[in-house]
């Protein structure tokens, strides 16, 4: 039986749209996001804690000297390194599990892994490659600042003049990165999905995310800030409510842990790190949260601007476990075959021209005669039955792409 409650709405979305199905998508399917969220965390402190073995197996408890000590600093930077690749490889599923929600398909940690392969390395290949740009952009401005502030400095002005002018400089390098920032980030916003679902590499993908912001720079800036406002509620209600009854125990534990018998030391000494071990955990649960919830607020905004960018802004998902409603006068909904009742020919409505199937003649209707196309061929010509080699799409509607479900198309569908 059909769904009458599709996880993914039809498109386009509005802020509330958006917001509202990234919680329904968060909440109905909470099961996947933290598997995938404490999967991506949990395999971070696997490497990390690996890495800081490794460590202290090769270089030893003695890392006095400068040599032991940039050992253990390289070796503990190659297993965060790795920690940041292993992690990322989950992230990417979410976005390809937003997209098969959005297809009416049932994702899982599996099958979400398994579509966003290749992703770990067209990141990497790709944040090298911006890394470089970036460091030869700041080591220019650095050039061109100093280049400046020793003009200033050297200039037949007094020393308060130079110092303001300095500042001045300083502050409007600083503010320039800021903007050039949330440019940069507002417009490849999309990068990370992209990166994910559609498999063209880094550079295409860079190309591929900056046009999907093309002349929506602003409503994708809101969107991003409204986000933002909404992760900042629960971060604010934990500092406010679970740091004081956490720093107030903290205190208790830690008078208790100074009294003289060495029982009560040993009890302070357990509650304090109780303490710290359970807002710890509430910390990064949260932190957890709010990491599914803005990858899958994402995945929305792209699925929505993908639907958009192609016209198909009235094509729901197939509802799960069900066929598509048919539309007014027997026919689909738009982007839907019709579905023949086995053992039955297919009855077209009335006023609109028999199509026939492909090798078989058009059997009338008793006391009815079948419509003939103005524009095609008269009888005789061309197919040898009078039948044009291409059969007639009926007006108004295109055949779906058999490869893609309705609702989303990958860059060269269509």
């Amino acid at each position: 039986m059909a769904s009458s409650a599709p996880d993914f709405p039809a498109s386009p979305l509005g802020v509330g749209g958006t917001l509202s199905t990234a919680f329904n998508l968060a909440k109905r399917h909470l099961g996947l996001w933290l598997k995938l969220a404490l999967a991506a965390l949990g395999s971070a402190l696997l490497v990390l804690a690996v890495a800081f073995g490794l460590a202290f197996l090769v270089v030893g408890f003695d890392r006095n000297s400068f040599g032991s000590a940039l050992l253990f600093g390289l070796i503990f930077g190659v297993g965060e390194f790795a920690a940041i690749l292993i992690s990322y490889r989950f992230y990417g599923a979410f976005y390809a599990a937003v997209v098969a929600l959005s297809q009416g398909r049932r994702p899982t940690v599996s099958s979400s892994l398994q579509e966003s392969k290749g992703f770990v390395l067209r990141s990497l290949v790709l944040f090298l490659i911006i890394g470089a740009l970036v460091v030869v952009v700041s080591l220019t401005v650095m050039f061109i600042g100093v280049w400046l502030a020793a003009l200033l400095a050297n200039a037949q002005v007094d020393a308060d003049s130079a110092a303001m002018g300095i500042v001045l400089l300083v502050l409007a390098i600083y503010f320039g990165f800021l903007i050039l920032s949330i440019y940069l980030q507002t417009k490849l916003y999309y990068l990370m999905p992209v990166l994910a679902v559609e498999g063209i590499g880094p550079i295409a993908s860079l190309g591929r995310a900056w046009r999907l912001t093309k002349g929506e720079f602003w409503r994708t800036l809101g969107y991003i800030l409204l986000v933002g406002l909404v992760a900042m509620v629960p971060v604010l209600i934990f500092q406010v409510v679970v740091y004081p009854i956490g720093f107030l125990g903290f205190v208790g534990a830690a008078g208790l842990a100074q009294q003289p018998d060495s029982s009560s030391q040993l009890t302070g000494l357990l509650l304090i790190v109780l303490i710290v071990a359970v807002v710890s955990v509430l910390y990064l649960l949260l932190l957890a949260f709010i990491m599914l919830f803005g990858n899958v607020y994402r995945g929305v905004m792209y699925v929505d601007r993908v639907r958009r960018e192609r016209g198909d802004v009235l094509l729901p998902a197939y509802p799960v476990g069900g066929y598509p409603p048919a539309g007014p006068g027997g026919y689909p909904a738009p982007g839907y075959s019709q579905q023949p009742t086995p053992g039955y020919p297919t009855q077209p409505a009335p006023g609109y021209p028999t199509h026939p199937n492909p090798g078989y003649p058009t059997q009338p209707m008793p006391g009815y005669q079948p419509q003939v196309d103005p524009g095609a061929p008269p009888a005789g010509l061309g197919d040898p039955h009078g039948q044009s080699s291409q059969p007639a799409q009926q007006p108004g509607f295109a055949p779906p792409n058999p490869q893609t479900p309705p609702g989303f198309y990958r860059p060269g569908d269509r």
